[in-house]
């Protein structure tokens, strides 16, 4: 009904001008990335965030994973020290040594599947399916979490669990299972394809968070399995983050 409302049956072609002026406007653009932010859900905060902003004369010292480094060049930045803990396993590359003097540490996580040869649309192999906690996940064959759930626990260890900040990418509602460890970070942030500007928005405490959870997070796997597919969520003594569940800062 939409496309045809919109008239792309009639009329399917772009109009070169007017598409010059759609894409990339910047009013536009303001709108997506207040929508980004308003998407984002707190889930866990043990009075750490917002972080506090360095004074002119101090610096803030972060460790990162899966962050683009770049947008701490700018400006509004100069007074934070940020170090990339990124690199290329394949190249026999191993985790940069974090320093003593770090302050937090901020990973962004990923999870994906290898959609493997004989599944054409992706996804996990079928004996994975039901893998959707951190734990089973790193021990599979056909999830990836990125970075690894190895570097993460390290980083923690290292840094301390209390200075570490976690934002995970929902493509799915993944189990924060306890052996993971993820549960101990001081921030758990709830993500879905922001971008990393977005993400320190709400961290630094320039944007209150307002997101809520479209779904609810079970506390494990089998949670999951023998949940009843027609009820909404899961019993209380399974769920972890209930649907509609996010903090905020006021």
């Amino acid at each position: 009904k939409e496309q045809f409302e919109l008239g792309l049956f009639e009329n399917p072609y772009v109009d070169p001008n007017r598409a010059a002026y759609v894409v990339g406007n910047p009013s536009f653009q303001r709108k997506a990335d207040l929508a980004q932010r308003k998407s984002i859900v707190l889930l866990q905060n043990k009075m750490t965030l917002p972080l506090a902003q360095p004074k002119e004369q101090d610096t803030l010292r972060i460790f990162t994973m899966g962050m683009n480094t770049a947008m701490f060049k700018e400006g509004a930045w100069s007074n934070y020290k940020v170090t990339s803990g990124d690199y290329n396993k394949t190249k026999g590359e191993t985790l940069p040594a974090i320093t003593e003097e770090t302050d937090f540490a901020i990973i962004r996580i990923q999870v994906t599947t290898d959609g493997g040869s004989d599944r054409r649309f992706g996804g996990a192999s079928p004996d994975e399916l039901n893998f959707l906690s951190f734990s089973e996940m790193a021990k599979s064959n056909s999830w990836k979490i990125s970075p690894s759930l190895d570097d993460i626990q390290t980083i923690m260890k290292t840094v301390g669990p209390d200075k570490t900040i976690l934002s995970i990418d929902f493509r799915q509602p993944y189990v924060l299972d306890e052996a993971s460890g993820v549960r101990n970070a001081a921030g758990i942030l709830a993500t879905f394809g922001v971008s990393d500007a977005a993400v320190m928005d709400i961290i630094m405490g320039k944007f209150n968070p307002t997101g809520k959870l479209p779904f609810a997070l079970a506390k494990t796997s089998s949670a999951i399995v023998k949940q009843d597919p027609d009820a909404p969520g899961y019993p209380e003594e399974d769920t972890l983050f209930p649907f509609g569940f996010g903090l905020t800062y006021k």
